[in-house]
């Protein structure tokens, strides 16, 4: 759950980019450094050091001050089909001492898949308070109203009613996005104004050149073809 000093609906896009060759820094694509320059807006220093192997990142600009771009580009002395096998092997490097919980949702997703989770007791305030556009919760309005009656009905026990909830919405909302795509993606009623999710992503997408030229076949995925 958020708490209030959060509550602000910020959009953030990371982009990140690993460049992997044996020699990248001997022979980085002109076409490739030409981009990061006058599209990105990367200088000299952050070009040398990515070309030594240096995590380099940087703010873009958004029209909307509720977006953040995040772009950040990282070269690795791996060959290409090493590091694509790597990548797609994604459940060998989710375990990191920093994250003691992950998962995957199966496909179809299933109520085993989120057995683990468990809400903040400090949701329970929040949820009770929570009206259309006066939230600390990033929820629709109808999700809203759904809690307010898994409190009213939990009894001594209002934090597992509004887990056991929360667990069934995940699975339901996974299901229909595989199924349906962004077209299901929620909208957020808790602020002033509501945000529909799939079209402030799309609008993200849109705004910003550097995400239209260099992965406009990422866009198409990331809007046609569900998860």
């Amino acid at each position: 759950m958020r708490t209030a000093a959060t509550r602000h609906p910020f959009l953030t896009a990371a982009l990140l980019l690993t460049a992997a060759s044996s020699a990248f820094g001997q022979n980085t694509p002109s076409r490739l450094v030409q981009f990061l320059h006058d599209n990105i807006g990367l200088g000299d220093k952050q070009l040398a050091a990515m070309e030594r192997g240096e995590i380099v990142v940087k703010a873009l600009d958004t029209r909307d001050k509720r977006d953040v771009a995040i772009f950040a580009i990282v070269t690795t002395s791996v060959s290409r089909d090493a590091y694509t096998q790597r990548l797609r092997d994604f459940q060998s490097w989710l375990p990191r001492p920093s994250r003691t919980h992950y998962g995957v949702f199966s496909d179809p997703p299933v109520a085993q898949d989120v057995r683990s989770l468990v809400l903040d007791a400090r949701g329970i305030d929040e949820l009770k308070n929570c009206q259309p556009h006066a939230c600390d919760v990033k929820l629709p309005a109808t999700e809203m109203q759904k809690f307010r009656e898994q409190l009213a009905a939990g009894g001594d026990d209002q934090l597992g009613a509004i887990t056991q909830y929360a667990k069934q919405r995940l699975v339901e909302y996974i299901g229909d996005y595989r199924m349906h795509g962004d077209s299901t993606m929620t909208v957020y009623d808790d602020d002033k104004s509501s945000v529909r999710a799939s079209d402030a992503f799309a609008a993200l997408l849109a705004r910003r050149r550097t995400s239209t030229r260099m992965f406009r076949h990422s866009r198409v995925t990331c809007r046609a073809i569900p998860a």
